[in-house]
């Protein structure tokens, strides 16, 4: 539990950290901008961060439904090589995921305005600023959302009734 603890932890750091300091910089300063390697760098961290964190507390109930129900044998199911496995599996999707959103996002040209009305880089805020074809990049980002969303609840559900 404290090995996941320490993981979500970390990953909360690294959501903050992407996402404060250039607010408190816009909030003192007259000039509220952020460049395009910031914002890509941003883009990048937050939704590796968010990603991964998703995953990670989808796993955090499974282990505590494991240390419940199943006391005698929880040391055998959840030993630390299961653990650091599981754990580098829940980071590695978290960064191909970003990978891949951070990049087909910023392949996108951007003709119009490139102000963006908030503190952060958000792929959909980003979407409606480009001039290009989104549609392909919002499947995608669909695609790749439902299958996680979807997993993470049904094993939710699943260890809640004891099917696993």
């Amino acid at each position: 539990m404290y090995f996941f603890l320490g993981n979500l932890s970390f990953l909360d750091v690294l959501c903050t950290t992407s996402t404060i300091p250039n607010m408190l910089a816009n909030f003192f300063s007259k000039h509220k901008v952020i460049t395009f390697h910031g914002c890509v760098i941003q883009m990048f961290i937050f939704t590796a961060a968010m990603d991964a964190e998703f995953l990670l507390l989808t796993l955090m109930s499974i282990d505590r439904y494991l240390a419940i129900c199943n006391p005698l044998r929880y040391k055998t199911i959840m030993s630390k090589k299961s653990c650091y496995f599981m754990a580098a599996v829940v980071w590695t999707f978290g960064f191909c995921s970003s990978t891949y959103h951070t990049s087909s996002t910023f392949r996108l040209s951007f003709c119009s305005s490139n102000k963006i009305n908030h503190f952060f880089c958000e792929i959909p805020q980003l979407l409606a600023l480009s001039c290009s074809d989104t549609s392909i990049n919002e499947l995608v980002l669909i695609a790749l959302s439902l299958p996680t969303i979807l997993s993470s609840t049904l094993l939710h559900i699943s260890g809640s009734f004891g099917v696993i």
